[in-house]
């Protein structure tokens, strides 16, 4: 299975210029906690997160309406393809220690984010199908008494 097939094409972006405040007000509108920030020409420059403005901007006191995004995101994030195996996805996770992972067409455009949340969904989903064939195909073995 790739990234492309289970990554969120639902993306929450900001631009570099954007202040903080704007930003924070996206994140809590929609109920993020990452931002991709995103270049005029629609190109994944960085990424923005919620401890990005903990430690960032509030800790050190700056002030939230005249920090641009662009000062202090996390730029030239890396990236993956829609047709990376996730299995690669992780490893580049584990690796980097990041739980976001922007995924980038062969033109470098946006089509969405895959997270360690998708991941767990993943898993979830299959042992989901593992318990309901083994209930299936052994009944008696396996019934909660």
């Amino acid at each position: 299975m790739t990234v492309g097939r289970i990554c969120q094409r639902k993306v929450d972006v900001v631009h570099p210029d954007d202040s903080v405040r704007v930003a924070a007000r996206r994140m809590c509108e929609s109920n993020v906690g990452m931002l991709v920030v995103l270049h005029p020409t629609d190109a994944a420059l960085g990424i923005l997160t919620d401890r990005d403005l903990a430690v960032k901007v509030i800790a050190v006191g700056l002030d939230v309406d005249a920090t641009r995004v662009a000062d202090v995101m996390t730029p030239n994030p890396r990236t993956v393809a829609p047709d990376l195996p996730i299995e690669d996805a992780l490893a580049i996770m584990q690796a980097e220690a990041v739980r976001r992972l922007p995924v980038l067409d062969a033109d470098r455009n946006l089509v969405g984010i895959v997270t360690l949340d998708d991941f767990l969904g993943l898993l979830a989903d299959e042992f989901g199908e593992l318990h309901r064939l083994l209930d299936k195909h052994s009944p008696q073995v396996f019934r909660r008494r």
